[in-house]
């Protein structure tokens, strides 16, 4: 029978579930037991290593070299002090983090963020959420100014 799921809970700038942000891409290669995509995401003029588990709906991106996790995006039950952030409404979960969050961010009208915590969560049609986790080291990588990118794409 299916052997019960471990529940993935989310430590800031930790871990998400048994995914540490310390691991390299190596590390969670051997520790996925499930088919993985391994792969590239291009954002601006850096290529960053990636993997899709698609059984467990998580897209996971490593730094260039892949010697840590970036993100961690996340489309299943993961909880955080006991809330479910994929399932909870995004109403209640704005709620949840105002009320431990000063300084969160909307982003828009459907995504906030949370630098104390390190997750931005956005809001599907279907009304579940994605999850996109991120380590320390992500929040220390050079900010990219709108200016940048107008340079980027213009070249």
């Amino acid at each position: 029978k299916d052997k019960l799921l471990k529940i993935m809970e989310f430590i800031p700038f930790v871990s998400v579930g048994e995914f540490l942000f310390e691991n390299t891409i190596e590390e969670i290669k051997r520790l996925v037991k499930e088919n993985f995509i391994t792969g590239v995401k291009e954002e601006l003029d850096k290529n960053y290593l990636s993997l899709y588990i698609p059984a467990r709906g998580i897209f996971i991106v490593f730094s260039e070299m892949g010697d840590y996790i970036r993100t961690i995006e996340v489309e299943n039950d993961v909880f955080f002090q006991e809330v479910n952030l994929f399932r909870m409404s995004f109403e209640n979960i704005k709620c949840f983090i105002e009320e431990n969050d000063k300084d969160y961010k909307m982003i828009d009208d459907c995504t906030l963020e949370s630098e104390k915590y390190g997750f931005l969560i956005t809001k599907k049609i279907d009304n579940s959420n994605v999850l996109t986790f991120y380590s320390k080291k992500y929040l220390q990588e050079d900010d990219i100014s709108p200016n940048d990118i107008i340079k980027y794409y213009l070249g």
